[in-house]
């Protein structure tokens, strides 16, 4: 009984549905009246169909003023079946209306049972079209809730990922670069002991882990863990190319609103602006082949345009998986964006471009 009273509602009332299918019902009522007196006649137009639209319209106005009450004070039973009866009166003003054409005998006995029928069928289809509605608002509800769960996993693992990057960057600058400098000094001491002779031997040693210290263990905690707070994303970018140099020659250039704007997009959009052309530039060394790649950030009122083009073999029948396009898909959809492959250099290679919204994110 409860699962039954739950199905006859209260629910929101549905001009659009109500409408449209009144207006065929007395159509059809209509034309049963009228078709054995006027045939194919262009009168039938004028007294059956003409009135009928006239009275879907008018149940439709009636049924968005009841829906505009329903949303101002909540759906109750009240402005439920209030809005039926009125609706119901609608009937029988419709056979009225047919009732004063000439040669059509007296309905006014039928009038009361039209409004009842006009009333049991809007109750119906209310019943079934308001079931029908919160069942797809519940699904669409459950959909959300899962995207919305996804995306904060999305999130966490965007965070994990970057905190493990900031703490393998922290080592690298501060134990690896210390224990350098302790070894230089021990060799310098070292050379100094054994005399002349053996500084000839000793002296590029040190000047090696001079430049690993000074180049190499610093640009490694960098690329890890780019301070993009400290640093305009083009020149972060420009360092993260520095590691390509040898296979690639890269043209970097990024909208300098990027960082004029860096008030109003946070440092979630250049971090991941960043992360994306970092996996533009492995697939175009590790897949594409590629000898050039050019880097474009442009900045746009949602957010940005990342490209990264190159001159490789182009997109192959797996371009869309793997793990680059796995982090690719991450960083995109926590950034409320999406990314595609398109044709890359001079009509051939492959171009990542993802567009990116600002967001609160927060890594």
């Amino acid at each position: 009984m409860r699962r039954f009273i739950r199905f006859l509602g209260p629910y929101e009332i549905q001009p659009l549905v109500l409408g449209p299918i009144m207006g065929l019902f007395f159509l059809t009522y209509a034309l049963g009246i009228f078709s054995g007196r006027y045939g194919n006649d262009p009168e039938l137009i004028k007294y059956g169909v003409l009135p009928a639209v006239v009275i879907g319209a008018l149940i439709g106005v009636i049924a968005l003023g009841f829906r505009a009450v329903q949303r101002r004070f909540g759906v109750t039973w009240v402005n439920f079946l209030g809005a039926l009866i009125i609706l119901g009166f609608v009937a029988p003003i419709a056979r009225g209306v047919f009732e004063f054409l000439p040669q059509l005998p007296d309905g006014a006995q039928a009038i009361p049972l039209t409004m009842l029928r006009s009333f049991l069928g809007l109750w119906l289809i209310s019943a079934v079209t308001g079931r029908i509605t919160v069942r797809l608002s519940t699904q669409v509800q459950e959909t959300e809730s899962a995207l919305a769960l996804a995306r904060e996993q999305q999130i966490q693992i965007i965070a994990a990922d970057e905190e493990a990057r900031r703490q393998v960057a922290i080592i690298l600058h501060d134990r690896v670069q210390a224990g350098l400098i302790t070894s230089c000094l021990e060799l310098q001491a070292l050379s100094a002991e054994l005399g002349p002779e053996n500084e000839a031997r000793l002296d590029p040693m040190i000047r090696r882990l001079e430049q690993l210290r000074t180049f190499d263990v610093r640009d490694a905690a960098r690329v890890l863990s780019p301070n993009l707070e400290d640093i305009d994303l083009q020149t972060a970018l420009e360092e993260l190319a520095l590691q390509f140099e040898a296979v690639l020659t890269i043209d970097v250039d990024v909208d300098p609103a990027m960082d004029l704007d860096r008030a109003v997009i946070g440092s979630g959009l250049p971090l991941a602006a960043y992360r994306i052309v970092e996996q533009g530039l492995l697939n175009a060394v590790v897949h594409a082949g590629a000898s050039r790649v050019d880097i474009r950030i442009t900045r746009t009122s949602a957010g940005c345009t990342v490209t990264v083009a190159d001159d490789g073999v182009g997109m192959s029948q797996n371009a869309g998986s793997g793990l680059g396009s796995t982090l690719v898909t991450t960083w995109t959809r926590a950034m409320h964006g999406e990314w595609r492959w398109e044709t890359g250099l001079d009509g051939r290679g492959t171009a990542l471009v993802a567009d990116l919204q600002v967001t609160e994110l927060t890594v």
